[in-house]
């Protein structure tokens, strides 16, 4: 379900537009809210099944709709972006 989100934001008119990442990332982050009931996430391995599931799409648009590869392409250039600026464990003084 969180993948589709990012779909609704592909056939937006300006995909990679603040406004249309700032859509997406609330309604991941309500889906998320309501589908864990309180429940702690971890965030670390939701990222990567996301990662996961976004190249598996690229392939999968690349073989079927060409088109829409861009939107699969965003998702993991979105994830590459966010590691590269926030090293995972970097905030605890891991290496």
């Amino acid at each position: 379900m969180l993948r589709s989100f990012d779909y609704v934001r592909g056939s937006h008119d300006a995909p990679t537009s603040e406004a249309a990442r700032a859509w997406a990332g609330e309604a991941q982050r309500s889906f998320l809210e309501g589908y864990a009931g309180g429940r702690d996430i971890d965030t670390a391995a939701l990222a990567a099944y996301q990662v996961d599931k976004a190249i598996y799409e690229v392939v999968y648009e690349i073989r079927n709709r060409p088109n829409w590869a861009h939107i699969p392409l965003e998702a993991v250039h979105d994830e590459a972006r966010r590691v590269a600026l926030h090293p995972p464990g970097h905030d605890k003084g891991e290496n």
